[in-house]
């Protein structure tokens, strides 16, 4: 059946109809060139906003631990000066996850000793301890109801 329809078929008339098909001018092939650049350009921006947005998601979750730091503080129910001082606790400290102090007493412990050993603007910080030994009794003292 091929070779019938291959018989059929006037092999000039066709290249005739190709030739002029191909060979003549499209006025139009600039905006079409230019329509493709755009969508490539568009799917390149997309790509990269995508990848901008992950990063900004990414650095925003490593200042978490800190956020999470300050919701619990403020739910806890301290004075101001003492919730004051245990955000510089964990700021002088230099803690990666400080609500961990607020969990563990032998962690709040340590960062005391560490905040207490530093000095600090004016001198010595030896004279927190005690501040800080007040905290401690609030924060890790089980409730008497």
């Amino acid at each position: 059946m091929n070779g019938v329809l291959a018989q059929t078929i006037d092999r000039k008339l066709y290249l005739r109809s190709m030739h002029e098909q191909f060979s003549t001018a499209n006025p139009h092939i600039w905006w079409e060139i230019l329509l493709g650049v755009a969508i490539v350009g568009g799917i390149v921006g997309l790509v990269w906003f995508a990848w901008y947005c992950q990063r900004w998601h990414v650095d925003r979750a490593e200042l978490r631990p800190m956020s999470l730091y300050r919701q619990v503080l403020a739910r806890i129910g301290l004075p101001a000066g003492d919730l004051w001082r245990l955000k510089r606790l964990a700021r002088v400290v230099g803690m990666s996850h400080p609500t961990a102090a607020l969990i563990s007493p032998g962690l709040y412990d340590e960062a005391v000793e560490r905040y207490c050993a530093s000095r600090g603007l004016f001198g010595s910080r030896k004279g927190a301890a005690a501040h800080f030994a007040a905290i401690r009794a609030r924060l890790f003292t089980p409730d008497a109801n």
